[in-house]
């Protein structure tokens, strides 16, 4: 490579990179655990509002301000303290179980079906459906959305890291 093409990858890589100095980010914090959970510009929450409200909104974070402890949700301002509960759907151990045993439930529905269809007279099809229903179920029930309450266990806040 010549010396004028590896001037001209360097100038470029330079000035584009010196862009970065701060990254904005909400984060959901538990009590007494050092783990947390980071929502970006453009990740979808859901959240629903303090008060006697009952409706959950599910909005796309479009920016983060925390100086005035605010997001903005598809350009609607909101304070993060206005946050009553929010939800999060399950993450690792969880998900894999769940999705193995709704997996398991779905392949069962399916061989029992199979079998139905192709007239295997030594199943037990009440048995085998049923099965597959408890496991169905207890898969859908492992990977819902866990409904946080806001307040003395969880917390939100909106933070912005600066590289300087």
């Amino acid at each position: 490579m010549n010396t004028s093409r590896f001037t001209l990858y360097f100038l470029l890589f330079f000035f584009v990179n010196t862009g970065l100095f701060a990254q904005k980010m909400l984060i959901l914090e538990q009590t007494n655990k050092a783990q947390t959970k980071k929502y970006f510009i453009g990740d979808a929450i859901t959240f629903r509002f303090d008060g006697p409200e009952k409706y959950w909104y599910t909005r796309r974070i479009t920016d983060i301000l925390p100086e005035g402890n605010s997001l903005l949700l598809d350009n609607y301002l909101v304070k993060v303290d206005e946050i009553g509960y929010i939800k999060r759907p399950p993450g690792g151990f969880s998900r894999l179980v769940g999705g193995a045993i709704f997996t398991f439930g779905a392949s069962l529905t399916f061989a029992a079906t199979m079998a139905v269809l192709f007239r295997d007279r030594e199943q037990n099809y009440p048995l085998a459906y049923g099965i597959a229903a408890g496991s169905l179920v207890t898969g859908r029930i492992i990977l819902r959305k866990r409904k946080l309450p806001l307040g003395d266990k969880y917390r939100l806040k909106a933070i912005e890291v600066r590289f300087n």
